[in-house]
Protein backbone atom coordinates (compact mmCIF):
# COMPACT_ATOMS: atom_id res chain seq x y z
CA UNK A 1 0.00 0.00 0.00
CA UNK A 2 1.13 3.62 -1.02
CA UNK A 3 2.25 5.41 1.87
CA UNK A 4 1.05 9.47 1.99
CA UNK A 5 3.95 11.51 3.64
CA UNK A 6 3.41 14.26 5.58
CA UNK A 7 5.58 16.77 3.33
CA UNK A 8 8.70 18.53 4.57
CA UNK A 9 9.28 22.22 3.76
CA UNK A 10 11.19 22.36 0.43
CA UNK A 11 14.64 23.54 1.23
CA UNK A 12 17.06 25.17 -1.23
CA UNK A 13 20.54 23.60 -1.70
CA UNK A 14 21.62 26.50 -3.41
CA UNK A 15 21.29 29.87 -4.58
CA UNK A 16 20.93 30.80 -8.43
CA UNK A 17 23.72 33.14 -9.90
CA UNK A 18 22.06 36.62 -10.62
CA UNK A 19 19.87 35.55 -13.68
CA UNK A 20 16.07 35.32 -14.55
CA UNK A 21 14.08 32.37 -13.63
CA UNK A 22 12.45 30.97 -16.69
CA UNK A 23 9.78 28.18 -15.56
CA UNK A 24 8.68 25.64 -17.98
CA UNK A 25 5.97 22.88 -17.09
CA UNK A 26 6.41 19.58 -17.24
CA UNK A 27 5.37 17.64 -20.31
CA UNK A 28 2.00 16.23 -19.40
CA UNK A 29 0.63 16.50 -22.63
CA UNK A 30 2.90 13.81 -23.62
CA UNK A 31 5.76 12.61 -26.14
CA UNK A 32 4.92 14.06 -29.69
CA UNK A 33 7.45 13.08 -32.41
CA UNK A 34 4.49 14.10 -35.18
CA UNK A 35 5.52 17.82 -35.00
CA UNK A 36 8.47 20.00 -35.75
CA UNK A 37 10.96 20.71 -32.91
CA UNK A 38 10.17 24.56 -33.78
CA UNK A 39 6.21 23.96 -33.57
CA UNK A 40 6.41 21.66 -30.30
CA UNK A 41 5.46 23.56 -27.40
CA UNK A 42 7.15 23.21 -23.52
CA UNK A 43 4.10 21.30 -22.12
CA UNK A 44 4.97 18.13 -24.94
CA UNK A 45 8.06 16.14 -24.87
CA UNK A 46 10.23 15.13 -27.93
CA UNK A 47 11.07 11.84 -26.01
CA UNK A 48 9.36 11.06 -22.80
CA UNK A 49 10.40 7.44 -21.38
CA UNK A 50 9.07 5.47 -18.01
CA UNK A 51 7.13 9.14 -17.43
CA UNK A 52 3.56 9.01 -17.25
CA UNK A 53 1.83 11.94 -18.26
CA UNK A 54 -1.45 12.73 -16.80
CA UNK A 55 -3.22 16.43 -15.72
CA UNK A 56 -0.83 19.53 -14.71
CA UNK A 57 2.14 16.98 -13.80
CA UNK A 58 3.99 13.93 -15.41
CA UNK A 59 4.56 10.95 -12.73
CA UNK A 60 7.23 8.31 -12.82
CA UNK A 61 5.61 4.76 -13.79
CA UNK A 62 4.79 2.28 -11.73
CA UNK A 63 7.28 -0.96 -11.66
CA UNK A 64 6.17 -4.62 -12.02
CA UNK A 65 7.31 -7.73 -9.48
CA UNK A 66 7.13 -11.56 -10.63
CA UNK A 67 3.68 -13.20 -9.41
CA UNK A 68 4.32 -16.52 -10.87
CA UNK A 69 7.51 -18.16 -11.85
CA UNK A 70 7.46 -21.11 -14.58
CA UNK A 71 10.15 -23.87 -13.65
CA UNK A 72 12.38 -24.29 -16.28
CA UNK A 73 11.64 -21.76 -18.46
CA UNK A 74 13.40 -19.32 -20.00
CA UNK A 75 10.77 -17.08 -21.47
CA UNK A 76 6.89 -16.52 -21.83
CA UNK A 77 4.99 -15.42 -24.49
CA UNK A 78 1.51 -15.61 -24.41
CA UNK A 79 -0.23 -14.74 -21.72
CA UNK A 80 -4.48 -15.62 -22.10
CA UNK A 81 -7.22 -14.45 -19.82
CA UNK A 82 -9.76 -17.12 -18.84
CA UNK A 83 -12.99 -15.09 -17.99
CA UNK A 84 -15.22 -16.94 -15.83
CA UNK A 85 -18.36 -16.87 -13.37
CA UNK A 86 -15.88 -17.42 -10.36
CA UNK A 87 -13.40 -14.92 -11.55
CA UNK A 88 -10.47 -14.50 -14.06
CA UNK A 89 -7.97 -17.18 -14.71
CA UNK A 90 -4.24 -16.21 -16.52
CA UNK A 91 -2.79 -18.94 -18.75
CA UNK A 92 0.78 -18.47 -19.64
CA UNK A 93 2.50 -20.19 -22.71
CA UNK A 94 5.91 -20.73 -22.45
CA UNK A 95 8.81 -21.14 -24.44
CA UNK A 96 8.76 -24.89 -23.92
CA UNK A 97 5.34 -25.37 -25.43
CA UNK A 98 3.70 -25.40 -22.15
CA UNK A 99 0.24 -23.66 -21.12
CA UNK A 100 -0.01 -23.05 -17.80
CA UNK A 101 -2.30 -21.65 -15.11
CA UNK A 102 0.08 -18.30 -14.16
CA UNK A 103 -2.54 -17.34 -11.61
CA UNK A 104 -0.48 -19.23 -9.03
CA UNK A 105 2.79 -19.54 -8.07
CA UNK A 106 4.86 -20.95 -8.96
CA UNK A 107 2.77 -21.83 -11.91
CA UNK A 108 1.18 -25.20 -12.69
CA UNK A 109 1.33 -26.97 -15.92
CA UNK A 110 -1.91 -27.81 -17.95
CA UNK A 111 -1.19 -29.04 -21.78
CA UNK A 112 2.11 -29.02 -22.65
CA UNK A 113 3.70 -30.48 -26.95
CA UNK A 114 2.86 -27.25 -28.38
CA UNK A 115 5.47 -24.76 -30.25
CA UNK A 116 6.21 -21.00 -29.37
CA UNK A 117 3.47 -19.64 -31.94
CA UNK A 118 1.28 -16.68 -30.13
CA UNK A 119 -1.94 -17.25 -29.19
CA UNK A 120 -5.19 -15.76 -30.48
CA UNK A 121 -8.25 -16.09 -28.21
CA UNK A 122 -11.50 -15.19 -26.71
CA UNK A 123 -14.09 -15.87 -24.34
CA UNK A 124 -17.38 -17.32 -24.82
CA UNK A 125 -19.93 -19.23 -22.84
CA UNK A 126 -17.44 -20.35 -19.86
CA UNK A 127 -14.56 -21.46 -22.24
CA UNK A 128 -11.79 -19.68 -23.59
CA UNK A 129 -10.95 -20.68 -27.10
CA UNK A 130 -7.42 -20.70 -28.32
CA UNK A 131 -5.66 -20.78 -31.89
CA UNK A 132 -2.17 -20.14 -33.55
CA UNK A 133 -1.84 -21.35 -36.81
CA UNK A 134 1.18 -23.72 -36.07
CA UNK A 135 -0.84 -26.23 -33.12
CA UNK A 136 -4.51 -28.13 -32.67
CA UNK A 137 -7.03 -25.50 -31.44
CA UNK A 138 -8.01 -26.15 -27.33
CA UNK A 139 -10.65 -24.73 -25.10
CA UNK A 140 -10.13 -24.29 -20.97
CA UNK A 141 -12.96 -23.95 -19.14
CA UNK A 142 -11.46 -23.03 -15.97
CA UNK A 143 -10.14 -26.33 -15.23
CA UNK A 144 -8.74 -28.22 -17.99
CA UNK A 145 -7.08 -28.52 -21.37
CA UNK A 146 -9.14 -30.07 -24.04
CA UNK A 147 -9.94 -30.35 -27.66
CA UNK A 148 -11.91 -27.98 -29.06
CA UNK A 149 -14.36 -30.00 -31.00
CA UNK A 150 -14.11 -27.97 -33.73
CA UNK A 151 -14.67 -29.62 -37.11
CA UNK A 152 -14.83 -28.63 -41.12
CA UNK A 153 -10.98 -26.93 -41.66
CA UNK A 154 -7.60 -28.37 -41.05
CA UNK A 155 -7.64 -27.09 -37.21
CA UNK A 156 -3.80 -25.81 -37.11
CA UNK A 157 -4.03 -23.68 -39.87
CA UNK A 158 -6.73 -21.88 -37.94
CA UNK A 159 -4.74 -18.30 -36.46
CA UNK A 160 -6.95 -15.70 -34.87
CA UNK A 161 -9.98 -16.17 -32.87
CA UNK A 162 -12.39 -13.18 -31.93
CA UNK A 163 -15.99 -13.59 -30.76
CA UNK A 164 -18.59 -11.10 -32.32
CA UNK A 165 -22.07 -10.49 -31.01
CA UNK A 166 -22.80 -13.89 -30.07
CA UNK A 167 -20.58 -15.62 -32.87
CA UNK A 168 -16.74 -17.04 -32.84
CA UNK A 169 -15.08 -15.90 -36.39
CA UNK A 170 -11.26 -17.53 -37.26
CA UNK A 171 -9.09 -16.76 -39.81
CA UNK A 172 -6.39 -19.09 -41.48
CA UNK A 173 -3.15 -18.68 -42.44
CA UNK A 174 -2.54 -16.88 -45.58
CA UNK A 175 -5.48 -17.21 -46.29
CA UNK A 176 -8.42 -14.69 -47.67
CA UNK A 177 -11.55 -17.27 -45.96
CA UNK A 178 -12.83 -17.00 -42.71
CA UNK A 179 -14.89 -18.90 -41.08
CA UNK A 180 -17.75 -19.05 -38.02
CA UNK A 181 -19.42 -21.05 -35.80
CA UNK A 182 -23.27 -21.32 -34.87
CA UNK A 183 -24.48 -18.45 -31.87
CA UNK A 184 -23.59 -19.25 -28.66
CA UNK A 185 -21.72 -22.08 -30.04
CA UNK A 186 -17.81 -22.91 -28.65
CA UNK A 187 -17.77 -26.22 -30.57
CA UNK A 188 -19.14 -27.76 -34.00
CA UNK A 189 -18.89 -27.38 -37.72
CA UNK A 190 -17.37 -24.10 -38.91
CA UNK A 191 -19.46 -22.20 -42.30
CA UNK A 192 -16.89 -20.66 -44.54
CA UNK A 193 -17.07 -17.00 -45.41
CA UNK A 194 -14.76 -16.31 -48.33
CA UNK A 195 -13.62 -12.52 -48.57
CA UNK A 196 -11.78 -13.18 -51.83
CA UNK A 197 -15.20 -13.06 -53.52
CA UNK A 198 -15.23 -9.72 -52.10
CA UNK A 199 -12.40 -7.58 -50.92
CA UNK A 200 -9.75 -6.37 -53.41
CA UNK A 201 -6.85 -8.75 -52.55
CA UNK A 202 -4.75 -10.24 -50.21
CA UNK A 203 -5.40 -12.37 -46.89
CA UNK A 204 -7.38 -11.79 -43.86
CA UNK A 205 -5.68 -10.44 -40.69
CA UNK A 206 -8.14 -10.43 -38.13
CA UNK A 207 -11.92 -9.73 -37.50
CA UNK A 208 -13.37 -7.91 -34.91
CA UNK A 209 -16.40 -6.40 -33.09
CA UNK A 210 -17.22 -2.66 -33.62
CA UNK A 211 -20.03 -1.42 -32.08
CA UNK A 212 -23.08 -3.68 -33.92
CA UNK A 213 -20.86 -4.45 -36.86
CA UNK A 214 -18.50 -7.46 -37.52
CA UNK A 215 -15.07 -6.12 -39.52
CA UNK A 216 -12.91 -7.59 -41.82
CA UNK A 217 -9.10 -6.18 -41.77
CA UNK A 218 -7.23 -7.54 -44.88
CA UNK A 219 -3.36 -7.64 -45.48
CA UNK A 220 -3.80 -4.78 -47.71
CA UNK A 221 -5.09 -2.65 -45.45
CA UNK A 222 -8.50 -2.62 -46.65
CA UNK A 223 -11.27 -2.52 -44.51
CA UNK A 224 -14.74 -4.60 -44.55
CA UNK A 225 -18.05 -3.36 -42.23
CA UNK A 226 -20.69 -5.83 -42.46
CA UNK A 227 -23.93 -5.11 -40.34
CA UNK A 228 -26.58 -8.14 -39.57
CA UNK A 229 -26.22 -11.93 -39.14
CA UNK A 230 -23.97 -13.92 -41.07
CA UNK A 231 -27.12 -17.02 -41.48
CA UNK A 232 -29.75 -14.25 -41.93
CA UNK A 233 -29.19 -10.85 -42.94
CA UNK A 234 -25.02 -10.31 -44.20
CA UNK A 235 -24.47 -6.95 -45.73
CA UNK A 236 -21.72 -4.92 -46.57
CA UNK A 237 -21.92 -1.63 -44.61
CA UNK A 238 -18.77 -0.48 -46.12
CA UNK A 239 -15.02 -1.00 -47.50
CA UNK A 240 -12.44 1.78 -46.49
CA UNK A 241 -8.69 2.30 -46.71
CA UNK A 242 -6.43 1.90 -44.15
CA UNK A 243 -2.88 1.31 -43.60
CA UNK A 244 -2.00 -1.95 -43.07
CA UNK A 245 -1.55 -4.08 -39.53
CA UNK A 246 1.20 -5.07 -38.28
CA UNK A 247 0.54 -8.02 -37.86
CA UNK A 248 -2.72 -10.41 -37.23
CA UNK A 249 -5.05 -9.49 -34.77
CA UNK A 250 -3.41 -6.38 -33.88
CA UNK A 251 -6.04 -4.67 -32.54
CA UNK A 252 -7.59 -3.42 -29.05
CA UNK A 253 -11.16 -2.39 -28.25
CA UNK A 254 -11.14 0.91 -26.08
CA UNK A 255 -14.70 1.63 -25.31
CA UNK A 256 -17.19 2.22 -27.75
CA UNK A 257 -14.18 1.86 -30.52
CA UNK A 258 -11.47 -0.75 -32.07
CA UNK A 259 -7.88 0.98 -32.29
CA UNK A 260 -5.62 -1.20 -35.16
CA UNK A 261 -2.62 -1.45 -34.42
CA UNK A 262 -1.48 -0.49 -38.19
CA UNK A 263 2.45 -0.07 -39.82
CA UNK A 264 1.84 3.88 -39.66
CA UNK A 265 0.85 3.86 -36.26
CA UNK A 266 -2.75 2.97 -34.05
CA UNK A 267 -5.64 4.37 -35.77
CA UNK A 268 -9.40 3.97 -34.62
CA UNK A 269 -12.05 2.93 -36.53
CA UNK A 270 -13.95 6.22 -36.48
CA UNK A 271 -10.96 7.59 -38.01
CA UNK A 272 -10.89 5.02 -40.74
CA UNK A 273 -14.89 4.73 -41.67
CA UNK A 274 -14.48 8.63 -41.96
CA UNK A 275 -11.72 8.17 -44.51
CA UNK A 276 -9.17 10.48 -42.12
CA UNK A 277 -6.81 7.29 -42.30
CA UNK A 278 -3.95 8.88 -44.38
CA UNK A 279 -4.64 11.93 -42.77
CA UNK A 280 -1.91 12.10 -40.07
CA UNK A 281 -3.49 16.05 -39.05
CA UNK A 282 -6.86 14.47 -38.67
CA UNK A 283 -5.75 11.42 -36.09
CA UNK A 284 -6.06 13.40 -33.46
CA UNK A 285 -3.68 12.50 -30.88
CA UNK A 286 -3.48 9.02 -32.10
CA UNK A 287 -0.96 10.68 -34.99
CA UNK A 288 1.71 12.40 -32.11
CA UNK A 289 3.78 9.40 -32.19
CA UNK A 290 3.33 8.48 -36.17
CA UNK A 291 7.02 9.20 -36.79
CA UNK A 292 8.48 6.60 -34.26
CA UNK A 293 6.28 4.31 -34.68
CA UNK A 294 6.53 3.62 -38.30
CA UNK A 295 10.33 3.63 -37.38
CA UNK A 296 9.65 1.20 -35.26
CA UNK A 297 7.75 -0.42 -37.54
CA UNK A 298 10.45 -0.73 -39.80
CA UNK A 299 13.06 -2.53 -38.04
CA UNK A 300 11.12 -4.70 -35.65
CA UNK A 301 8.25 -5.87 -37.93
CA UNK A 302 8.94 -8.95 -37.90
CA UNK A 303 9.58 -9.61 -34.66
CA UNK A 304 6.15 -11.47 -32.95
CA UNK A 305 4.68 -10.02 -30.13
CA UNK A 306 2.56 -6.87 -31.59
CA UNK A 307 -0.24 -6.89 -29.30
CA UNK A 308 -2.03 -4.42 -27.15
CA UNK A 309 -4.26 -4.11 -24.11
CA UNK A 310 -6.40 -1.59 -22.51
CA UNK A 311 -6.50 -1.23 -18.81
CA UNK A 312 -8.09 1.69 -16.55
CA UNK A 313 -8.18 4.41 -19.21
CA UNK A 314 -4.54 3.19 -20.64
CA UNK A 315 -3.87 1.52 -23.90
CA UNK A 316 -0.59 -0.63 -23.88
CA UNK A 317 1.06 -1.05 -27.41
CA UNK A 318 3.77 -3.85 -26.86
CA UNK A 319 6.41 -3.65 -29.50
CA UNK A 320 8.72 -6.45 -29.53
CA UNK A 321 12.56 -5.12 -30.29
CA UNK A 322 13.59 -8.52 -30.02
CA UNK A 323 13.25 -12.14 -29.10
CA UNK A 324 13.63 -11.55 -25.50
CA UNK A 325 13.00 -7.68 -25.29
CA UNK A 326 10.21 -5.25 -26.09
CA UNK A 327 9.18 -1.53 -25.06
CA UNK A 328 5.31 -0.18 -25.30
CA UNK A 329 4.17 3.09 -26.40
CA UNK A 330 1.57 3.85 -24.03
CA UNK A 331 -1.46 6.51 -24.57
CA UNK A 332 -2.99 8.15 -21.40
CA UNK A 333 -6.63 8.16 -22.36
CA UNK A 334 -7.36 9.45 -18.94
CA UNK A 335 -6.16 13.19 -20.31
CA UNK A 336 -8.38 14.72 -23.00
CA UNK A 337 -6.90 14.27 -26.34
CA UNK A 338 -4.73 11.75 -24.64
CA UNK A 339 -0.93 11.57 -23.57
CA UNK A 340 1.67 9.78 -25.21
CA UNK A 341 4.81 7.97 -23.32
CA UNK A 342 7.42 5.44 -23.94
CA UNK A 343 7.74 2.48 -20.98
CA UNK A 344 10.79 0.44 -21.45
CA UNK A 345 11.97 -2.37 -18.98
CA UNK A 346 8.77 -4.60 -19.31
CA UNK A 347 9.77 -7.29 -21.66
CA UNK A 348 6.43 -8.38 -22.20
CA UNK A 349 5.46 -10.97 -24.75
CA UNK A 350 1.58 -9.97 -23.69
CA UNK A 351 -0.63 -7.76 -21.62
CA UNK A 352 -3.78 -9.37 -19.95
CA UNK A 353 -5.97 -8.68 -16.78
CA UNK A 354 -7.86 -9.72 -13.75
CA UNK A 355 -9.50 -7.85 -10.92
CA UNK A 356 -6.13 -7.46 -9.53
CA UNK A 357 -4.78 -5.54 -11.98
CA UNK A 358 -2.84 -5.45 -14.96
CA UNK A 359 0.30 -8.49 -16.30
CA UNK A 360 2.43 -9.66 -18.66
CA UNK A 361 4.31 -12.30 -19.44
CA UNK A 362 7.44 -12.05 -19.42
CA UNK A 363 9.69 -12.91 -22.78
CA UNK A 364 13.56 -12.92 -21.19
CA UNK A 365 12.28 -14.58 -17.76
CA UNK A 366 10.22 -17.57 -17.03
CA UNK A 367 7.39 -16.18 -15.25
CA UNK A 368 4.58 -13.40 -14.51
CA UNK A 369 4.59 -10.11 -13.58
CA UNK A 370 2.20 -7.23 -12.03
CA UNK A 371 2.89 -3.95 -13.29
CA UNK A 372 2.38 -2.04 -9.97
CA UNK A 373 5.16 -0.52 -6.81
CA UNK A 374 7.78 1.45 -6.88
CA UNK A 375 10.69 -0.72 -8.71
CA UNK A 376 11.33 -2.30 -11.54
CA UNK A 377 11.79 -6.21 -10.38
CA UNK A 378 13.60 -4.43 -7.39
CA UNK A 379 15.39 -2.17 -9.07
CA UNK A 380 15.09 1.55 -9.71
CA UNK A 381 12.77 3.01 -12.70
CA UNK A 382 14.78 5.48 -14.36
CA UNK A 383 12.77 7.89 -16.07
CA UNK A 384 13.94 9.97 -19.31
CA UNK A 385 12.24 13.22 -20.75
CA UNK A 386 13.64 15.67 -23.56
CA UNK A 387 11.08 18.95 -23.50
CA UNK A 388 9.96 21.16 -26.32
CA UNK A 389 12.17 23.96 -27.13
CA UNK A 390 11.25 27.65 -25.84
CA UNK A 391 12.09 30.95 -26.79
CA UNK A 392 12.33 33.16 -23.46
CA UNK A 393 13.35 36.20 -25.66
CA UNK A 394 11.00 35.39 -28.71
CA UNK A 395 14.31 34.50 -30.42
CA UNK A 396 15.18 38.55 -30.53
CA UNK A 397 18.78 37.40 -28.56
CA UNK A 398 20.76 34.66 -27.03
CA UNK A 399 20.84 34.21 -23.74
CA UNK A 400 23.43 31.86 -20.99
CA UNK A 401 22.26 28.97 -19.35
CA UNK A 402 23.61 28.26 -15.77
CA UNK A 403 21.33 26.71 -13.42
CA UNK A 404 18.32 24.28 -13.32
CA UNK A 405 16.01 22.27 -11.08
CA UNK A 406 12.81 20.14 -11.06
CA UNK A 407 10.25 20.79 -9.00
CA UNK A 408 7.99 17.64 -7.65
CA UNK A 409 6.80 16.05 -4.40
CA UNK A 410 7.91 12.28 -3.64
CA UNK A 411 7.45 10.00 -0.92
CA UNK A 412 10.63 8.11 -1.42
CA UNK A 413 14.03 7.87 -2.44
CA UNK A 414 15.23 9.45 -5.86
CA UNK A 415 18.34 11.37 -7.69
CA UNK A 416 18.20 12.77 -10.81
CA UNK A 417 20.34 14.68 -13.22
CA UNK A 418 18.83 17.71 -15.31
CA UNK A 419 20.57 19.75 -17.99
CA UNK A 420 19.11 21.93 -20.78
CA UNK A 421 19.23 21.23 -24.53
CA UNK A 422 19.71 24.77 -26.70
CA UNK A 423 19.31 25.76 -30.53
CA UNK A 424 17.54 22.31 -31.19
CA UNK A 425 20.73 19.83 -29.93
CA UNK A 426 20.21 16.64 -27.96
CA UNK A 427 23.17 16.90 -25.19
CA UNK A 428 24.05 13.44 -23.69
CA UNK A 429 23.13 13.04 -19.99
CA UNK A 430 27.04 13.93 -18.37
CA UNK A 431 26.08 15.34 -14.98
CA UNK A 432 26.65 13.51 -11.88
CA UNK A 433 23.00 13.34 -10.57
CA UNK A 434 22.25 14.30 -7.57
CA UNK A 435 19.61 13.19 -4.29
CA UNK A 436 16.40 14.65 -4.40
CA UNK A 437 14.88 13.80 -1.26
CA UNK A 438 16.40 12.06 1.87
CA UNK A 439 15.27 9.08 3.25
CA UNK A 440 12.67 9.03 5.93
CA UNK A 441 9.46 7.22 7.46
CA UNK A 442 5.71 7.77 7.41
CA UNK A 443 2.60 6.26 8.47
CA UNK A 444 0.25 3.70 6.57
CA UNK A 445 -2.14 5.49 3.92
CA UNK A 446 -4.93 4.47 5.71
CA UNK A 447 -3.30 5.54 9.11
CA UNK A 448 -5.59 8.43 11.10
CA UNK A 449 -4.81 11.90 10.13
CA UNK A 450 -4.21 12.68 14.06
CA UNK A 451 -1.85 9.40 14.23
CA UNK A 452 2.03 10.08 15.26
CA UNK A 453 4.20 10.22 11.95
CA UNK A 454 7.44 8.89 11.26
CA UNK A 455 10.30 10.97 9.70
CA UNK A 456 9.32 12.49 6.85
CA UNK A 457 11.53 12.43 3.48
CA UNK A 458 12.72 15.83 3.02
CA UNK A 459 12.51 17.15 -0.37
CA UNK A 460 15.44 19.04 -1.66
CA UNK A 461 15.12 21.49 -4.21
CA UNK A 462 18.21 21.03 -5.74
CA UNK A 463 19.68 23.50 -8.13
CA UNK A 464 22.28 21.96 -11.14
CA UNK A 465 25.05 23.69 -12.70
CA UNK A 466 24.20 23.68 -16.51
CA UNK A 467 26.11 24.79 -19.64
CA UNK A 468 23.93 26.36 -22.26
CA UNK A 469 24.32 29.14 -24.80
CA UNK A 470 21.34 30.58 -27.77
CA UNK A 471 17.84 31.40 -28.25
CA UNK A 472 16.09 27.96 -27.63
CA UNK A 473 16.25 26.06 -25.28
CA UNK A 474 14.53 22.87 -23.91
CA UNK A 475 15.49 20.67 -20.45
CA UNK A 476 16.28 17.89 -20.08
CA UNK A 477 15.46 15.44 -17.15
CA UNK A 478 17.04 11.94 -15.85
CA UNK A 479 15.23 10.99 -12.33
CA UNK A 480 16.07 7.38 -10.84
CA UNK A 481 13.48 6.81 -8.34
CA UNK A 482 12.80 4.30 -5.79
CA UNK A 483 9.33 6.07 -4.58
CA UNK A 484 6.02 4.60 -5.49
CA UNK A 485 4.81 8.54 -5.79
CA UNK A 486 7.12 10.82 -7.84
CA UNK A 487 5.38 13.81 -9.27
CA UNK A 488 7.19 16.20 -11.40
CA UNK A 489 5.68 19.35 -12.25
CA UNK A 490 7.79 22.11 -13.62
CA UNK A 491 11.64 22.63 -14.40
CA UNK A 492 13.03 26.45 -13.82
CA UNK A 493 15.95 27.48 -15.48
CA UNK A 494 18.46 30.51 -14.68
CA UNK A 495 19.23 32.22 -17.82
CA UNK A 496 21.19 35.66 -18.40
CA UNK A 497 21.27 38.01 -21.47
CA UNK A 498 24.58 37.07 -23.18
CA UNK A 499 25.94 38.13 -26.40
CA UNK A 500 26.99 36.22 -30.02
CA UNK A 501 28.50 33.07 -29.42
Amino acid sequence: MARLVKRAQPRDTGKPAAGVPLPIPAPSRGMNTLDNYLALPPDQARHLENWLPTTGRCTVRPGYSASATINGAAGAGSLLEYRGEAGTTLLVADDMGKILNGSVDPATELASGYSTAPWSYDNLGGYLIAVNGADTPWRYNGSTIAATGITGVTLTTLRTVKKVRTRLWFTANASAKVWYLGPSFVAGSLTEFDLGQIAGGGKCMGVFPWKDYTVFVMSTGEVLIYAGDPATDFSKYGSYKAPPLVAYDAAVEIGGDLVLMTVAGPITLELIAAGLAFDVDSLQGWGKISPSWTADCTTYGANTGWNAAYHNGMAYFNVPTSATEAKQYVNNLNVPGGAWTVYTGFNAGQFAQTAEGLFFSDKSNGRVCKHAGALDDGASVIAIARQGFTYPTQGRTNLQYTLARINYATNGIAHATTHVDVDFQNIEFSSAEVPLSLEGGSGPWDQAWDSAWGADPTTQLRWQKVKGHGKAVAPAVKVRSDASIFDWFSTEVISAPAGMI
